[in-house]
């Protein structure tokens, strides 16, 4: 299996679609808006990416970790924006063509400026998918590129799993866990968790697959590492 560089950018294709069902409301918190990025304009969060891949055949592959950064450019009452950027090393450099490194600064790529909002039913990206719903389970349309070039629509379904209080950069606060599950072809059963802290916003997802034809077993998790 071969990993690619996984970050917030790759899913903008990701659409809402429909909701549906209920939760009990004591499972969840009153106050979306505090989960989002508390940080003023220019404070910087610093994230590593990491995978491996576990099958019979080959045993444990572990990928390169990855690095990116998002900075925070503008607010809101209800959205904070954030560049998003994909740190490169020698290595990562040596594989990007000539005409593409003139956007590279400083080892950085610039990506997409995403903005996380939240009203008083969810936590969503604007043009992306909706981290969490209070409201009940959801499902959203994930579009993916076959290598045949045909893209083929995939529905997956959403659901809270769990409120809790962790430690998180030397902090307690509140995080939310959501689940997405989804199967891009038949017996691979993948899921992403997303788990959004109080203040910080995303701060971790955990997307795994599942093939039963090769009993293989893939995680990428990327987490947040540093607030500066």
């Amino acid at each position: 299996m071969k990993f690619s560089n996984i970050t917030l950018s790759a899913l903008v294709i990701i659409t809402a679609l429909t909701l549906s069902g209920c939760e009990e409301e004591s499972n969840h918190p009153t106050n979306l808006t505090k989960f989002l990025p508390s940080g003023s304009n220019a404070t910087r969060y610093s994230y590593k990416t990491t995978s491996s891949h576990k099958s019979l055949e080959s045993g444990v592959i572990k990928g390169k970790n990855q690095y990116a950064e998002k900075v925070i450019t503008s607010r809101d009452d209800n959205c904070v924006f954030m560049d998003h950027y994909t740190l490169l090393d020698e290595e990562d450099l040596s594989h990007i063509p000539d005409n593409a490194k003139k956007y590279i600064v400083d080892g950085k790529m610039k990506g997409i400026t995403e903005q996380l909002c939240a009203d008083e039913d969810k936590i969503y990206y604007h043009s992306s998918p909706i981290l969490y719903d209070k409201r009940g389970d959801w499902t959203m349309e994930l579009h993916n590129v076959l290598a045949s070039g045909e893209e083929k629509i995939i529905e997956s379904k959403c659901h809270f799993v769990s409120l809790s209080k962790e430690n998180i950069l030397e902090k307690t606060r509140e995080v939310i866990h959501t689940q997405c599950t989804y199967e891009i072809e038949r017996d691979v059963v993948n899921s992403d968790d997303w788990f959004i802290a109080e203040g910080v916003g995303l701060y971790k997802i955990v997307m795994t697959m599942d093939a039963k034809d090769t009993n293989s077993h893939s995680v990428i998790t990327m987490t947040l590492g540093q607030i500066e």
